[in-house]
């Protein structure tokens, strides 16, 4: 939600679509509420909720996205994609699911690379443990949408929340050396 308000102070439009269902008007109101008081109804219109609820919903969506812009319709600057394995989860098609996941990945480059868009993907890391419980040799994480996404970000990034801070981790990236960790407390979060 930081990262939201951060980019609901510029004068750019945000999309945000919402496979979980899980961002309300009401919640959204009550966030932005404290930091943007009277031009509270002003900044909601700036951020685009489209709720997906499937794979092909959510290329339609950026394919709208994608057509807006070209058409300078919008002027959007960053595009968040809540949850993108629950999308994907209902389906063991691996082979569709990684024609849908490649076709995705192109429409987010293009408009990363054409329109200048940054794009928020929240993904799932999944922990697997091989042996029996009582001798359990070695833990592996995986990304929940599978070995061919971990390919596309240009950037990942590693949340982990512990007791009193949030650990972020640079996993992957282009430009700055991986492995990269910090730690930010809890209270900082909330400003």
């Amino acid at each position: 939600m930081n990262i939201i308000k951060a980019f609901l102070r510029s004068d750019n439009n945000i999309y945000f679509l919402d496979s979980r269902q899980k961002l309300s008007t009401k919640t959204l109101k009550k966030l932005l509420n404290n930091e943007f008081k009277d031009k509270c109804l002003h900044v909601m219109n700036k951020l685009l909720i489209k709720r997906i609820h499937d794979k092909y919903e959510i290329i339609s969506a950026l394919f709208d996205i994608k057509n807006e812009l070209d058409n300078n319709a919008n002027t959007v600057r960053l595009v968040i994609i809540d949850s993108l394995p629950t999308l994907f989860l209902t389906s063991a098609d691996n082979t569709e699911n990684n024609n849908i996941l490649n076709h995705l990945a192109n429409i987010l480059r293009y408009l990363a690379n054409k329109h200048h868009v940054a794009i928020i993907v929240n993904n799932l890391i999944t922990i697997w443990a091989e042996g029996d419980i009582s001798a359990i040799n070695n833990i592996h994480e995986r990304i929940a949408c599978g070995k061919y996404w971990k390919t596309v970000p240009n950037f990942r990034i590693k949340l982990k929340k512990l007791r009193q801070s949030i650990e972020i981790c640079l996993v992957k990236s282009n430009v700055i050396q991986n492995q990269k960790h910090c730690s930010v407390e809890m209270n900082e979060l909330s400003k």
